[in-house]
């Protein structure tokens, strides 16, 4: 439609712009209104797909890499900040833009808000009632971008799409960091029941054995944001799943194998390390032997680096330990 045209046309004027005067792109975004806003994201990102194969290609759907610097100078305005962040959060749970477009508008986004909490910590010296309307105001999007979040994360988690394999990583990824954020926004007051609700409605979500390997890798990056409490929940639920779940394809398994072991080294709780043995003892022979063998080799490459991370060889020592375990001695409970 003509709107859309211009709405594109908009867009790559300011586009242009960004690269050469972000100042004057900067003062312009500030004095946008919304309806406006809406049409300048329309020409980046459309909102609807209507019909599903009106956006065969990827590259009216969204954001290309020269897009960068607006979508940077979008989310570092506090006018424009949560519009556009949400915009990108849609186009990311369309699965549309590849792997390095989605770190890239991912780190935007994290970029725009890290500098909002360091202006927030700069406006101390503003007078308190001010300093306060800013807090909250940021509290409030942070609260708005995570609803968004888990919104498109109980829809992807629910369906067995093969495009959300990539997507389900690149959301989750947002909710320790924002997490993080309100634990920060929340710390000094030690109300702290923002973060652990939205860490609650997480761990809520219909996971299942497909699915809960990339929601623990995420919650392994940063085990400081849950408590004993909350791990040991997880543990329960993770260990439900898998005793109840029918037979499982391998490729199902390894990754839940992989990532009980190192949330066990992590968590120190050796019932992560009891998930991990039940699932191998129920791979057929040659199966636990390639196993073995990719990590045997996973473990010389790693004694040859001495950059990796010794969390992973010590998760690799336990596994050693739980294959002879494994070999000859009758399985003992994972609760």
């Amino acid at each position: 439609s003509n709107d859309a045209m211009q709405d594109g046309n908009s867009a790559r004027e300011l586009l242009r712009a960004s690269a050469t005067d972000a100042d004057a792109v900067r003062q312009y975004l500030q004095s946008i209104d919304t309806d406006e806003l809406n049409g300048l994201l329309d020409g980046i990102a459309p909102r609807d797909v209507k019909g599903k194969n009106q956006c065969k290609n990827k590259s009216e759907f969204l954001v290309q890499d020269d897009w960068l610097p607006l979508v940077h100078l979008l989310v570092q305005c506090e006018s424009t900040r949560l519009l556009a962040a949400s915009r990108i959060v849609q186009v990311l749970r369309r699965g549309a833009p590849s792997e390095l477009e989605s770190m890239q508008l991912l780190a935007e986004i994290n970029l725009g808000y890290a500098c909002a909490l360091d202006e927030l910590q700069e406006s101390r010296c503003q007078p308190k009632v001010q300093h306060a309307v800013r807090r909250r105001k940021l509290l409030e999007e942070i609260d708005t971008v995570l609803e968004i979040v888990f919104s498109f994360l109980s829809e992807v988690v629910e369906e067995a799409k093969s495009v959300n394999a990539k997507v389900l990583p690149q959301l989750l990824g947002l909710v320790p960091y924002f997490l993080g954020m309100l634990s920060e926004l929340c710390g000094s007051n030690g109300d702290n029941r923002a973060s652990s609700e939205n860490l609650a409605k997480l761990l809520e979500l219909p996971w299942k054995c497909q699915t809960v390997p990339s929601l623990l890798d995420v919650l392994v990056d940063d085990a400081s944001l849950m408590p004993r409490e909350s791990w040991q929940q997880l543990q329960e639920t993770v260990a439900r799943m898998v005793m109840s779940s029918p037979e499982m394809a391998s490729e199902t398994m390894n990754p839940i194998i992989r990532t009980c072991i190192l949330v066990a080294n992590v968590t120190g709780n050796h019932k992560w390390v009891g998930i991990a043995r039940y699932l191998l003892r129920q791979l057929p022979l040659h199966l636990r032997q390639e196993a073995e063998f990719n990590f045997q080799m996973s473990n010389s490459v790693e004694e040859g680096n001495a950059d990796v991370s010794s969390k992973s060889s010590v998760a690799l020592l336990l596994l050693q330990a739980i294959f002879q375990t494994v070999r000859d001695a009758p399985y003992s409970t994972i609760y």
